[in-house]
């Protein structure tokens, strides 16, 4: 079995789709969500709204739009994305896992199971008061070698990894305005 970037992981089936011209390794990037602890849902779990069509992400070195149909949710929808305390990805910040994964109307969506320990106690009555009200999505992706006209290069394909409830997510002053999420009025 290979290892490393872009090697099979038992358990995780890879898209048979053909991926068109793009850098050999996959780079990494965040979105802007939000998140809503809802009664209505079961017991525990909370509503995250990750991504929109053709959202444009900042990454370290470039733009990008991303497209729901580029999306790759195979992990995302296996049960085994954490949902972590701003992206430290340590035991110590485990707050749940997403359970199921959705696309509807170009957005995706989550739902996810907050963890029972002592620990999340406070995170949760945070969630319940809406205090936090932000969610970012760990993200790898490829992207075409050359961007379109505008700057911006296309994902054609991308793979969420992990899932962070945040104070203050990665590109706070322009992705939520860009994305047209609720509360986006700057």
């Amino acid at each position: 079995m290979r290892r490393g970037r872009g090697a099979g992981v038992r358990g995780i089936a890879a898209s048979d789709a053909p991926m068109p011209e793009m850098e050999p390794l996959p780079a990494r990037g965040e979105t802007t969500g939000w998140v809503e602890y809802r009664p209505a849902l079961k017991a525990g779990r909370v509503l995250l709204l990750l991504a929109r069509e053709e959202e444009i992400a900042s990454a370290p070195e470039r733009r990008w739009r991303m497209s729901m149909e580029a999306a790759d949710l195979s992990l995302l929808k296996s049960g085994r994305v954490p949902l972590i305390l701003d992206h430290m990805r340590a035991v110590e910040t485990l707050a749940g896992v997403v359970e199921e994964a959705w696309i509807d109307d170009g957005r995706l969506f989550a739902l996810a199971r907050l963890a029972g320990t002592p620990r999340m106690a406070e995170v949760r009555r945070l969630l319940r008061e809406r205090v936090i009200r932000n969610c970012s999505m760990g993200l790898i992706y490829k992207h075409r070698l050359r961007p379109e006209g505008d700057g911006v290069h296309i994902a054609p394909w991308w793979r969420p990894y992990e899932v962070s409830l945040v104070a203050c997510p990665a590109g706070w002053l322009e992705a939520p305005a860009l994305a047209g999420f609720p509360g986006s009025s700057f």
